[in-house]
């Protein structure tokens, strides 16, 4: 480990920081970290040189001493927080935090202040994640059970913040169904809401009449022709059919006439798939899709 000097100089990533990024993360993670983005020095390096991607460096003596990333998706305005990193002698100094503010204030700076929402999943197995984004102002929404692994499956907590903005421009003129209730009521109390009102829907909608048909599915892994079909194939493609922001996807479920496509993201390092978006020419539905999608997945 190397003594750790004076603080270590903020600023945003360039592409020929992209080996010393990779080290940086291999060196904290010993190459568990799930994200593929973190080993990948071409992809890296591409990343680094986009408009859809902040990436800040704490650097000390030409050395890295932490990194956050920040994704932005200046369509729908939100943004994801992800990826910190910090070497265990530079911790204990709120670095994180400083690199988690200083991406945003870049953010801000580069003409992105109207992102609306910025997210960010917290590992649970300790208390400071949580604390982190409590003291910067993230609201606590929920949790996701097992959702990556590192030397072990991991439950992550899911935050938020929210610009006075994106809380004013609200849709309220419906009714909640009464299963979604009490999940919306613990995001209320913690971003001091108004109420909504609840439907009286009691009655289980039916599935459509063809749902039972059964699904032919062949997998294509071939992830740069699967990214290239689902970028070409997103305006065809529903808007509520089209869903996870911030992920690409590397494998493609399809009939073999192709008129149902499962786009999905699969992460080899520890068994964790996505689903992106559902092209549906045939009409099926989702209940019969995804449940021959999670039958070929396994």
């Amino acid at each position: 480990m190397k003594p750790q000097s004076a603080m270590p100089v903020i600023r945003q990533a360039r592409a020929e920081d992209a080996l010393k990024i990779i080290n940086l993360y291999h060196e904290i993670y010993e190459g568990n970290y799930p994200d593929s983005l973190m080993s990948d020095f071409a992809g890296l390096r591409r990343v680094l040189s986009s408009k859809e991607y902040c990436w800040v460096i704490a650097e000390n003596d030409a050395d890295l001493a932490g990194s956050v990333v920040y994704r932005v998706d200046p369509v729908n305005l939100i943004s994801k927080v992800f990826g910190a990193a910090v070497r265990p002698e530079y911790r204990g100094h709120n670095l994180t935090e400083k690199l988690m503010q200083a991406g945003y204030d870049l953010l801000r700076s580069a003409g992105q202040s109207s992102v609306d929402v910025v997210y960010a999943t917290t590992r649970t197995v300790a208390p400071a994640p949580q604390k982190l984004t409590a003291n910067l102002g993230y609201r606590k929404l929920g949790i996701f059970p097992n959702v990556h692994k590192t030397d072990e499956y991991e439950t992550h907590a899911l935050t938020a913040l929210f610009s006075p903005q994106a809380l004013e421009k609200r849709f309220t003129d419906f009714k909640l169904h009464p299963k979604i209730a009490p999940l919306f009521e613990i995001v209320r109390g913690e971003c001091q809401l108004p109420p909504l009102q609840i439907s009286n829907v009691t009655a289980r909608a039916p599935h459509p009449p063809h749902s039972a048909l059964k699904i032919e599915l062949e997998t294509i892994a071939a992830p740069r022709f699967v990214g290239h079909r689902f970028h070409d194939e997103r305006m065809s493609i529903h808007e509520h059919h089209w869903f996870f922001p911030f992920q690409e996807p590397n494998i493609l479920l399809t009939t073999p006439d192709q008129r149902v496509e499962v786009f999905a993201y699969y992460s080899k390092i520890d068994n964790h798939c996505a689903l992106i978006g559902i092209r549906d020419l045939q009409g099926l539905g989702y209940v019969n899709i995804f449940t021959h999608a999670c039958k070929a997945l396994k």
